[in-house]
């Protein structure tokens, strides 16, 4: 089932690409060669710097949480760890699951006998991480239309009301040690296990640290317009900004689904799309996607497959040994 479930992903993977390959030929090689040549060495420098400023500042994030929570790794540590699960989330189409999965494994394996720990900063992680991105997603979409700001109240209010159910759940979990699953051994493992992390998660960050967290999150995710605007700038594409960033918030939300790894070739797709509707040559949109993408994309995925080679050959550290108490040297 391995090699059926691998085979597949490849497979996706290639159905992506060639989707891309066959929209460039559709809308002309030349014309699209032609704009890309419009990026010069120093735009060329400026993205790659950009995009590892993106990267660099996304596995900060990740090793800030952990250290908040106890969890102490060198930042070396964590940042191939980062890379390595970004790189299987380039590979995989599965909504980033298999990517989180593969951190969380390398992470427990870095610091062993911490799992509830490792999950609860983790969750925490991935939850102040993401929420700049909730909070980009409506005003992103009413770029494209405005009207839609008082239909996607209701949205925001959801996002908002879930945020304080969660953090409601992860307290009553935590006050509750008679569960409805006690009564089961396995499902009650399970469920110390996740009230464990629940509570870690919700006592990970005080406000300060909250704040730190939300405010590197927001570069992170403004850090992508901004490289889509010196993209367009040195194709010379004239668009409003706010319609940029929209088109581009909206299509990376459409290749979180589960369709090609890396939402390979549906990004591509819906960017061309929204761009065309807002009056961009199809030609120009489709050469400013392939920019992007190239350092967005597939420039990471090179340090990621050396931090890759280097991660998964690193071998998991011994467990520290109980030091021996005084009763027991006495006796010895």
């Amino acid at each position: 089932m391995i090699r059926l479930g691998a085979k597949t992903k490849m497979l996706l993977w290639l159905v992506g690409l060639a989707a891309i390959v066959l929209l460039a030929r559709q809308v002309g090689w030349g014309e699209i060669w032609e704009t890309l040549q419009l990026l010069t060495p120093g735009h060329i420098v400026l993205l790659a710097a950009l995009q590892i400023v993106t990267l660099s500042l996304s596995a900060i994030q990740l090793w800030y949480v952990l250290r908040c929570g106890g969890i102490k790794l060198p930042f070396g540590r964590v940042l191939s760890i980062y890379m390595t699960g970004s790189l299987m989330e380039s590979l995989t189409p599965s909504v980033k699951v298999g990517g989180e999965a593969l951190k969380i494994h390398l992470l427990r394996r870095s610091a062993p006998g911490k799992d509830e720990r490792l999950v609860g900063a983790f969750v925490t992680y991935k939850l102040l991480a993401n929420i700049p991105l909730a909070v980009l997603i409506p005003l992103a979409l009413c770029a494209f239309r405005p009207d839609l700001l008082l239909r996607l109240l209701p949205y925001t209010l959801g996002v908002g009301l879930g945020a304080v159910l969660l953090f409601k759940g992860l307290a009553i979990l935590r006050r509750r040690p008679d569960a409805p699953w006690a009564g089961n051994k396995r499902l009650g493992a399970i469920g110390r296990f996740l009230r464990r992390s629940a509570t870690h998660a919700r006592y990970t960050v005080n406000r300060r640290q909250m704040g730190l967290m939300l405010l590197a999150g927001s570069v992170v995710w403004l850090l992508y317009p901004v490289k889509l605007a010196i993209v367009a700038a040195a194709l010379g594409i004239d668009l409003s900004p706010l319609l940029f960033a929209g088109a581009l918030i909206v299509s990376y939300v459409v290749s979180m689904l589960p369709l090609a790894p890396g939402g390979l070739g549906s990004f591509e797709g819906t960017f061309v799309l929204l761009l065309a509707q807002a009056g961009v040559p199809t030609p120009q949109a489709l050469a400013a996607v392939l920019a992007l993408r190239l350092f967005t994309y597939w420039f990471p995925m090179l340090p990621g497959a050396g931090f890759a080679l280097y991660t998964l050959g690193v071998r998991r550290e011994p467990a520290p040994r109980p030091q021996p108490t005084t009763h027991d040297v006495t006796a010895s």
